[in-house]
């Protein structure tokens, strides 16, 4: 069974094909792209498979509710067949008491003998025993077969009691089973939607530069598009103050409460509308814009944006999550002091938040894959602990 992995951010949540140091044509790149659209297509596959196990497990829990309706109705049949039988045996108990009254042998037996002696004939007098004694027989013998029966039902109410207690521990375990394969589901699902997302990041992050004229399919990406990236020193955090509310790496996540990778920073103590800085000079690669009127939770991290960086000539990526108003288009050119857009969360299209704050991740080299990423902290002066007040102090 395929373990259930942490649903992060559509693009954060996998580890997909690592974008490598060393160098990639467009080429190579491309092939990655068919090798993840080959992924896609056994995901399907799997999935498929999966979602049709779960229709077979529902189909089983349906049944067995049935039979556990049967079970409660055998069961209930079984108490009133026995509380009739109780009710009959008492009465024949009754009736036996009355004709045993003629075998009374305490005090004078006068019972018995004026039954026996009020034959008028020898012939009624024999008869008159064999009756008085058949009876007693006849009803002795009801009264144990009715106790046989008796202790048959009981036997019978608790088989089915037994049944009905089995009926649910199956019904149980399929129940289980169901949430297992659903959760399958949900992790083949994300892991589908991810591997897409970076198949279109990644497309359009190479149309950028091929439209620029800078990179042909021989070239190295990275290398091409630093021709055209502006160059810069260092980065400066994306906000003018905030706090770390999440820090990169593993985590226990806020919206599904289960242990997970995180592959940025979250940073909060702002505000829907607070503005987000590029966090060093760099080209704009790719924006996610959320469709006017979207359904509620459709969209895991918001709007976002990407930005590719040539740092002293080597090559990073940024991505800013949960974006609320986007200022920038792709292939714009933008410096430190770029505001790229403003603080969101919270959004109802936006599941994977529970408030204003900004996901923000770094990741090495032209790339949308989480493989590549790095710890922002650690290349970024932002404080572990405590708020930052400005863009520049150092820590």
């Amino acid at each position: 069974m395929i373990k259930k992995s942490a649903i992060l951010f559509l693009l954060f949540s996998l580890f997909l094909i690592p974008i490598k140091a060393e160098a990639r044509t467009l080429n190579d790149i491309y092939g990655e792209l068919n090798n993840l659209q080959d992924e896609i297509d056994a995901n399907k596959i799997e999935q498929d498979a999966t979602n049709s196990e779960i229709a077979q497990k529902e189909t089983e829990i349906n049944n067995l509710y049935f039979q556990i309706g049967e079970a409660e109705a055998d069961i209930e049949e079984a108490e009133a067949k026995i509380d009739e039988l109780n009710v009959e045996i008492e009465q024949k108990r009754i009736e036996t008491e009355n004709i045993l009254k003629y075998y009374q042998t305490s005090g004078s037996e006068t019972d018995y003998l004026d039954y026996i002696f009020g034959a008028q004939t020898l012939t009624d007098f024999i008869h008159r025993v064999v009756v008085a004694e058949e009876v007693s027989s006849y009803n002795k013998k009801m009264i144990k077969e009715m106790e046989d029966l008796v202790v048959e039902q009981q036997e019978l109410k608790e088989e089915l009691e037994d049944k009905k207690a089995s009926l649910k521990a199956q019904q149980e375990t399929a129940r289980i089973k169901v949430e297992a394969l659903s959760a399958v589901a949900s992790d083949l699902e994300d892991e589908h939607i991810s591997l897409a997302d970076e198949i279109n990041i990644t497309k359009e992050m190479i149309a950028l530069y091929e439209s620029l004229g800078t990179c042909d399919s021989d070239d190295d990406l990275e290398v091409c598009a630093n021709s055209v990236i502006p160059p810069d020193t260092k980065f400066w955090r994306p906000l003018d103050s905030g706090i770390i509310s999440s820090p990169w790496g593993y985590r226990v996540h806020p919206v599904w409460g289960y242990t997970s990778m995180h592959n940025g920073i979250d940073i909060g103590g702002g505000y829907i509308g607070k503005p987000i800085y590029a966090a060093a000079a760099g080209k704009v690669s790719y924006i996610r814009r959320v469709p006017s009127g979207a359904p509620a939770n459709s969209y895991c991290g918001g709007q976002y944006i990407f930005i590719n960086h040539n740092i002293d000539g080597k090559a990073y990526t940024t991505a800013y999550l949960h974006v609320h108003d986007i200022y920038v288009s792709e292939g714009d050119i933008v410096t430190k002091n770029t505001v790229i857009g403003t603080m969101g969360g919270g959004e109802a299209y936006d599941s994977c938040t529970t408030g204003a704050h900004l996901h923000f991740s770094l990741m090495k080299g032209i790339t949308a894959s989480t493989s590549n990423s790095l710890n922002p902290v650690d290349y970024v002066n932002i404080p572990t602990s405590g708020w930052f007040r400005d863009r520049t102090t150092k820590y």
